[in-house]
């Protein structure tokens, strides 16, 4: 009700000896080409007294001048800090410019296989994550683990080619002769020695890997 008043009033005094002449936007004040107060008799709220959106280049009290934007600027110098008059609100935006990359993988994996470093803004936010290796997925034709081969899985030297492998760790995509998927080969000379072969009592030989030569079946 104050409002109201405030405007009839304001709309009274600025009629003049004269009377009323239009207010064309209908707020209660006169534009100042009829000797009236309102600085933009097309718009309703800009008016004497009308609340001030920060920032937006309008004058809308009246006043002579619109309200200045606050300072937006965070200290960080890889964002554009700005006024957002529409939600009355400090937007920041990231400089590509100014971001830094960074790598939390093993040394001499950044850019093998999928293996890629990311970007930050030096402070605190990450903008793209970095990529580090993984355990190798079979199949999917990706190096996911960053060694340079692709789908490769890991095989035990197998020189003799009796399915047993030794302690010897090899990378490849593809087995065949000379790999064997589980270890624990004695003797990677002989085909015949390798876990749970038949022992021979008379051979001097620990055919069957157990630790014990010649022993009895």
């Amino acid at each position: 009700m104050a409002d109201v008043l405030t405007r009839l009033g304001a709309l009274e005094e600025d009629s003049g000896p004269g009377g009323p002449t239009t207010d064309a936007d209908s707020d209660g004040f006169l534009g100042i080409a009829d000797g009236g107060s309102d600085c933009n008799d097309a718009d309703a709220s800009v008016r004497p007294g009308a609340p001030e959106v920060v920032g937006d280049g309008i004058d809308q009290d009246c006043d002579g001048a619109d309200a200045p934007a606050p300072d937006c600027d965070d200290g960080n110098a890889a964002t554009t800090d700005t006024w957002d008059a529409s939600t009355q609100t400090c937007t920041s935006t990231l400089d590509s410019g100014l971001l830094v990359p960074y790598y939390t993988g093993p040394a001499n994996t950044d850019g093998i296989g999928v293996c890629q470093s990311g970007l930050w803004d030096g402070v605190s936010v990450v903008v793209q994550p970095d990529v580090t290796p993984t355990p190798e997925v079979r199949g999917d034709f990706l190096d996911n683990d960053c060694d340079g081969m692709e789908d490769e899985e890991s095989w035990f030297q197998d020189l003799d080619n009796d399915g047993y492998g030794t302690a010897t760790v090899i990378e490849s995509p593809v087995g065949g002769p000379g790999f064997a998927l589980v270890s624990g080969d004695c003797d990677d000379s002989n085909q015949h020695v390798y876990p749970g072969a038949v022992e021979d009592s008379h051979n001097g030989i620990d055919d069957d890997c157990d630790g014990a030569v010649d022993e009895l079946p």
